[in-house]
């Protein structure tokens, strides 16, 4: 825990130090979860008990391009379909773009938002009472308050918003991982949070998820198929038809420039049999794999 946390924790919880735990009252808020009905989904979370602690902090970490933001606008819409009021909140992704993806994905419920000040977005999210807010991702997040150690401040704003038990909000945050496995960014974040969440490809395409820390629970792993709606939720994954994520498709799209110059959507979606190849093509070209032309057509950066 960062030295700015540490001192928050003791003048909030001072009163509560050196008594036996016998002594110690635990706020009701504790022994309440935020559920999506999904047992496996609830159990990552929460363990037995199952359930996201209301007044709780975790992160996500992945390569780009892994599906991380896709899992948790589905965890968010799940817990909005149960009454929770809910928020995902990007620097990264234009809001169009995420208006795509939840249009992709059959998910209405979910507002969003482009925010990178973290003031703003706690003040934001104390007056409309949100209970569970995901942030992409933590590398963005900025203040007008201070220069210097940005991000040990945003993490004491982080922890201020998931210890106010008045206004209990659980908060999530996307890290990414360089090719090298290495975090972008500070990772001090990791230490500091209740729930650190791994996210996997494996070869056969399906994505593993799996708690490398959870102080509310137990340490699980969930096995997820991606599907062209996303995530796959069901009991029986092997009954679903598996389907290509569109970070598959690349190598497909980089070999039709074996026999053509430039490529346009039509080509790419009858080449890949895909309705909507867009995304995949904004994906690559994000990723400096692909420059877009006046024309609509794209080409190969190098």
């Amino acid at each position: 825990m960062s030295a700015l946390a540490q001192l928050d924790y003791e003048k909030r919880f001072g009163e509560y130090n050196w008594n036996t735990s016998d002594k110690i009252d635990v706020p009701d808020i504790f022994f309440q979860r935020h559920m999506t009905g999904h047992g496996p989904l609830d159990e990552l979370f929460g363990g037995e008990v199952g359930g996201l602690l209301p007044v709780s902090s975790f992160t996500m970490t992945g390569t780009k391009g892994a599906g991380k933001s896709t899992f948790l606008l589905q965890y968010l819409s799940k817990h909005a379909e149960n009454g929770a009021s809910v928020a995902y909140i990007s620097n990264e992704e234009i809001i169009f773009m995420l208006s795509m993806a939840c249009k992709r994905l059959g998910i209405s419920n979910v507002p969003l938002v482009n925010m990178n000040d973290i003031d703003r977005i706690s003040d934001e999210l104390k007056e409309r009472k949100t209970q569970i807010a995901i942030l992409d991702s933590f590398p963005g997040l900025v203040t007008t308050k201070t220069k210097r150690n940005v991000p040990q401040y945003v993490l004491t704003k982080i922890r201020e918003l998931t210890s106010d038990f008045e206004n209990p909000l659980s908060i999530g945050t996307i890290l990414h991982l360089t090719k090298a496995g290495t975090f972008k960014g500070s990772s001090d974040i990791c230490h500091v949070v209740d729930i650190n969440l791994e996210l996997f490809l494996t070869e056969n395409g399906r994505r593993i998820i799996k708690t490398s820390k959870n102080r509310t629970g137990f340490l699980k792993e969930l096995e997820l198929i991606m599907t062209d709606k996303g995530y796959d939720f069901s009991n029986n994954p092997e009954e679903v038809q598996e389907i290509v994520e569109p970070t598959s498709y690349h190598s497909v799209v980089m070999s039709m420039f074996n026999d053509m110059f430039a490529i346009d959507e039509n080509e790419v979606g009858e080449k890949l049999g895909i309705a909507d190849p867009f995304i995949v093509l904004t994906e690559m070209e994000n990723e400096g794999m692909l420059i877009k032309l006046k024309s609509n057509r794209w080409i190969k950066s190098n």
